[in-house]
């Protein structure tokens, strides 16, 4: 989920594996620490920036031009 690829700080967890003749194995429980670099500190969270196929991608780019030349018109 979006939450979970922003999320950051301690995480614990534990692996629980399944077989396929129903028996079940679970690790015993762990931590670890997920620390925030400094460009996620600064913009918006990575995961507004996931790109499902090329035209989506196109698209965004082709937007980001008009926005730019629009500002360029303007300034001049």
């Amino acid at each position: 989920s979006d939450e979970e690829l922003k999320h950051y700080g301690t995480v614990k967890a534990e692996i629980k594996l399944y077989y396929s003749n129903g028996q079940a194995l679970a690790t015993s429980f762990f931590a670890f620490s997920i620390a925030k670099t400094l460009e996620d500190q600064n913009i918006i969270p990575t995961a507004d920036y996931y790109i499902d196929d090329f035209e989506t991608l196109r698209d965004g780019v082709n937007h980001i031009v008009e926005e730019i030349s629009q500002t360029v018109e303007e300034l001049q």
